[in-house]
């Protein structure tokens, strides 16, 4: 089979869902725009992988190049799932010739007959998140902190317990744990000093994470449970290990990866462009880019998260933050910003009320609804 559609240059996904699921040997894009030069080349990539090959031609004369591409490919199947005014050109064409005309519907995620409007395909081709960061122009080039195992059931079970205690009084538990990571410096153990010692032992932390093997203080020395010395030198991995813990044993997601660092530089740039997102979580050929954060949330955390899920989201992606903290009765302004810039909000109830994978799938959906502000006083 051979397919004919115009190159959407705004959403990536509708340049390759049709094509890989349907088992396309041959794909023609049209298109008036100059492309993006990374994006382009991911594209032909991942077709090529599958054993697709690939003509894109930049059109001049419309009219006459669509009628000579027919011509020369008379069974072409078209897809007009990009919103463009090459659309046109194609859509009359394959009318008077009776072509096969499909779509992608992004809402169902499914591909559909455009004459009946019915489902032609619904067991579509399901992309990784790094294939779906590719094709919007980055790269993954590592995951800036290890994902926990989620096998070590020792482990999940401890550190989901710490979360769970601790989230009534996150800003404390950081704290204390800031205390932790001065003292080990990046180490396994630490000689501590009195001062230390009592700084530590203090905290009303201090005899849970010793009662569960993660800390202990013996004889002016600190000794950690090596497999929490990320949580213990960096405060964020908490959050980021427990919403990752949480997603994973759901079993209701297609891919997760954790503080993902992307490199999305163009090709004249000397040095690498990269940034980092705390968490992407894929559900139904759709993204969700996460933001975690153990302190105060705020419009630049906001604005940030919402610029890397236009960066590299497709049409339905969604961005969202995550945290310890209750925004709604906290810092209403912030989540009434949040409600503005349509990123969602998983804060300190969610954790709480164990819906954490059910706010997060009516988010995917677009189900997920603010509740009402309340202000204190």
């Amino acid at each position: 089979m051979e397919l004919i559609k115009v190159y959407d240059t705004g959403n990536y996904l509708n340049n390759v869902i049709i094509p890989l699921s349907l088992g396309i040997r041959h794909v023609i894009f049209v298109t008036h725009d100059r492309l993006n030069i990374k994006q382009r080349d991911a594209m032909i990539a991942l077709l090529e992988d599958h054993d697709i090959t690939v003509d894109i031609f930049t059109m001049n004369d419309d009219d006459k190049e669509a009628e000579d591409i027919f011509k020369d490919h008379p069974d072409l199947i078209v897809d007009i799932s990009s919103n463009r005014y090459l659309n046109f050109y194609l859509f009359e064409k394959a009318i008077d010739e009776g072509n096969t005309i499909l779509y992608y519907d992004e809402r169902e995620n499914v591909i559909k007959d455009y004459r009946s409007h019915k489902v032609y395909k619904s067991d579509l081709y399901r992309f990784s998140i790094e294939e779906m960061v590719r094709l919007a122009g980055g790269v993954i080039k590592e995951t800036m902190h290890k994902a926990p195992d989620i096998t070590d059931c020792d482990f999940v079970d401890k550190l989901k317990r710490v979360v769970d205690v601790a989230i009534d009084d996150y800003g404390q538990f950081a704290g204390f744990i800031s205390k932790i990571m001065q003292a080990l410096k990046g180490q396994d153990r630490a000689s501590l000093s009195k001062k230390q010692q009592t700084s530590i032992k203090v905290s009303k932390f201090y005899p849970l994470l010793r009662d569960l093997g993660i800390i202990d203080i013996d004889r002016g020395v600190l000794d950690i449970d090596k497999r929490f010395k990320l949580q213990l030198i960096n405060i964020g991995s908490w959050l980021e290990s427990y919403l990752y813990i949480v997603i994973k044993e759901s079993g209701q997601f297609d891919d997760c990866i954790m503080s993902a660092g992307i490199d999305f530089s163009a090709r004249e740039d000397y040095f690498p462009v990269v940034c980092e997102i705390d968490m992407i979580v894929a559900l139904n050929n759709r993204t969700a880019f996460i933001s975690c954060k153990s302190n105060k949330v705020d419009t630049s955390a906001l604005n940030e998260i919402k610029v890397h899920n236009l960066m590299f989201g497709s049409g339905l992606s969604k961005a969202a933050i995550f945290t310890a903290d209750d925004l709604n009765i906290n810092n209403p302004a912030i989540f009434e910003k949040a409600q503005q810039l349509t990123v969602a909000v998983i804060d300190k109830t969610v954790i709480k009320n164990k819906s954490i994978t059910l706010v997060l799938r009516k988010i995917f959906d677009g189900s997920y609804t603010y509740e009402k502000v309340v202000v204190n006083g």
